[in-house]
């Protein structure tokens, strides 16, 4: 039990951290641009979320990386 919750941080905070650095990496210079950039993190949120509802540990580990890299790229595409 500990160790799947040591792994599933670890994916939490990978997903955050990495999508933060590729968020930064795109030249969004238009509104559409933007605009499709923050849907795509919301997509992953929510495709992240839905998976949790799962409740298979092996897709929990995915759905948690997917939840916050769909959270870590909104923020730096939202604060550029």
């Amino acid at each position: 039990k500990d160790r799947f919750f040591a792994v599933f941080f670890v994916f939490v905070g990978l997903g955050d951290m990495v999508s933060r650095r590729v968020g930064y990496c795109f030249a969004l210079r238009t509104y559409r641009s933007n605009m499709a950039a923050l849907l795509f993190g919301l997509a992953c949120c929510a495709i992240g979320m839905y998976l949790t509802t799962l409740g298979v540990g092996l897709v929990a580990w995915l759905s948690v990386f997917l939840a916050f890299w769909g959270q870590g790229f909104n923020y730096a595409v939202a604060s550029k």
